[in-house]
């Protein structure tokens, strides 16, 4: 799977390949010829030497002061070679005719932050994956699409849902840019009228902007098309006594109100605490709130 990314400085040339590794996508690949290159720190990613060198070339593994660490001499047989994160290196070259091809990787949780700029993938999907593993999954307000285009990337069947046609749009433009097999259509969440049944439903910092009034309902439809043995995730704002949420918000939950809806459910996770939004105050500091964070496994 290629795709085109345009960045241009220091020599470097990207393409997008994603899927090279099990856990990882490939961020893009870097060409270098002629003379030597000192690479910068590579935060979180994960450098892949590929296979494919002119002649030969010596990579050093440096410190920040530039104190050798390791020396490897790379010709066009050597395989694949491996940077971790934080890692500098100088490539120079053994002779004139010399070019090197590096590969990027991230975690794939990661990967449309780091190449499109959009917001990470949030904390329970990353830890929500770790217990359901891929399947057919209604994302239940997408916004943007950070959270599918994730699960997306890692297997899952996605469905990505919101009232912004705008914001459906812009999810299926990019997974159309990145080849990933994901639906999204618009739909009013208040309606609580889901047609399809899923093994894992999300939400995600979206009953807040619900009808306080609709949220029995939402809820109930939300299990209702929950298959025996499937999941609901819900991340949500709260307004409690000890923590008042000042926000404009149409809805928050009280302490407990969550749980008394899945007392049925197993509840894998259930935690409320405090949290930060994205959304900042006038100092633009994230706003601080109460958040109840729910990962329930229907029975069956």
């Amino acid at each position: 799977m290629v795709s085109a990314l345009s960045c241009t400085h220091e020599r470097r040339c990207y393409a997008i390949r994603t899927h090279l590794l099990q856990n990882y996508a490939g961020m893009g690949l870097s060409h270098y010829s002629g003379s030597s290159f000192v690479a910068a720190q590579h935060t979180g990613w994960y450098l892949r030497q590929a296979a494919r060198i002119a002649r030969a070339a010596e990579v050093f593994e440096l410190q920040e002061d530039g104190t050798v660490l390791a020396e490897h001499i790379l010709q066009p047989d050597s395989g694949v070679w491996t940077l971790y994160p934080q890692a500098q290196h100088k490539v120079e070259p053994l002779d004139d005719d010399f070019a090197v091809q590096l590969e990027f990787h991230c975690e794939k949780a990661d990967y449309f932050h780091k190449k499109h700029g959009m917001t990470t993938t949030h904390s329970a999907i990353r830890e929500a994956v770790q217990t359901v593993a891929p399947c057919k999954t209604l994302d239940l307000g997408c916004g943007q699409g950070h959270n599918a285009l994730f699960l997306s990337l890692a297997g899952y069947d996605v469905r990505a849902v919101d009232h912004s046609p705008a914001a459906v749009a812009s999810v299926l433009d990019m997974a159309a840019r990145e080849q990933l097999p994901l639906r999204a259509d618009a739909y009013d969440i208040n309606a609580a009228a889901l047609n399809e049944d899923y093994d894992f439903i999300f939400a995600t910092v979206v009953f807040i902007f619900l009808q306080a009034g609709r949220v029995p309902e939402i809820i109930a439809d939300m299990q209702a098309h929950t298959r025996p043995g499937g999941y609901n995730l819900i991340v949500s704002a709260m307004d409690t006594a000890d923590y008042p949420c000042h926000m404009p918000f149409s809805f928050t939950f009280k302490e407990d109100e969550l749980r008394q809806y899945y007392a049925d459910w197993e509840l894998l996770k259930y935690e409320e605490a405090v949290g930060l939004m994205h959304a900042t105050d006038a100092q633009g500091r994230p706003i601080q709130l109460k958040f109840v964070t729910m990962l329930a496994k229907k029975p069956g």
